[in-house]
């Protein structure tokens, strides 16, 4: 049976623009109050034959869906500081999101698995209502996209 994990304890961070796979320079964006759905999907294309009204669908294009982020704003926090000054620029940023996917059996040395992705900062907004809070949306380039799955360690 799987297991399910809470994802109360997910981070995402903000790295360069170089490559994805060496990024070693990340900065974790703080005040994360939600991260938002996403992945991969493909479009449907679709075609209707002349004499048998079917439908027949084709896989078309792979795309990436679009990241949305609520934060509880914070001026001093540099992940979201880098956000913002990404939000001016027209280059793709690395961006890593840790899960916590670890089982209560894993045993040391057990990791979660993460996503790294190159996205682009595509808004950044204030919503001044009974808590300021920001929103930010990730453009993800699909042509990057590594996933490692979570290990369980030596038990």
């Amino acid at each position: 049976m799987a297991e399910g994990f809470s994802g109360d304890d997910a981070k995402i961070y903000i790295g360069g623009q170089g490559d994805l796979a060496t990024e070693s320079n990340w900065q974790e964006v703080g005040g994360i109050e939600e991260i938002g759905e996403f992945g991969i999907t493909y479009a449907s294309n679709s075609y209707q034959t002349k004499g048998d009204k079917n439908t027949a669908v084709v896989k078309g294009a792979k795309e990436a869906t679009t990241l949305d982020l609520t934060l509880i704003r914070d001026t001093l926090d540099p992940g979201q500081a880098d956000l913002q000054d990404a939000l001016d620029d027209s280059c793709d940023y690395n961006f890593k999101i840790e899960l916590n996917d670890v089982n209560c059996a894993g045993g040391s040395g057990a990791t979660g698995g993460n996503i790294k992705f190159k996205a682009k900062v595509m808004s950044y907004t204030v919503n001044p209502a009974d808590i300021l809070r920001s929103s930010t949306s990730l453009g993800i380039n699909t042509k990057y996209w590594i996933e490692t799955p979570r290990t369980n360690g030596a038990t």
